[in-house]
């Protein structure tokens, strides 16, 4: 029982585990659908395991605004070599316009795909679910994004 416990310790650790890209660093645009349409440049950093994302956005309600995310991802691999799966959470803060004037500062998740392709172009498809915490608490936004950066 007890090599049974340990067996299936060892391989529930090993597949929380963060493993290493193949890739360090990415930069690039972003473009994204969802009540958050907008588009971007994005800063990846596979190695450290974190995003940072300027975008600007509207919502189909007549407000706008740009925003800076910063994410930290956890990602998994997968078959083929060089696609990853990857999750995460963050934060976000901007101005916005229109019916809701001002400063927003949120809470952001992530979940997503990560592909390698040519050994330098990165593709990520994602979805990034967003609450407001300043301006109006407890919006709820979300955006699906396609990623398209240069990767080194």
């Amino acid at each position: 029982m007890k090599k049974v416990l340990l067996a299936l310790f060892v391989t529930v650790g090993f597949a929380f585990t963060s493993t290493a890209q193949d890739y360090s660093q990415a930069i690039g645009a972003r473009v994204g659908g969802g009540n958050l349409f907008g588009g971007g440049l994005s800063y990846k950093n596979a190695g450290g395991g974190y995003e940072l994302i300027l975008s600007v956005w509207g919502d189909g309600d007549d407000n706008s605004g740009f925003d800076f995310t910063g994410l930290i991802e956890n990602h998994q691999p997968l078959v083929p070599a060089g696609l990853y799966w990857y999750w995460g959470y963050g934060a976000d803060v901007g101005i916005r316009e229109g019916k809701n004037d001002g400063f927003n500062l949120g809470t952001d998740g992530v979940i997503g795909l990560d592909f390698l392709v040519l050994n330098h172009l990165n593709l990520s498809l994602d979805i990034i679910p967003r609450v407001e915490i300043v301006s109006n608490f407890g919006d709820f936004g979300w955006g699906g994004n396609l990623g398209i950066r240069y990767a080194w």
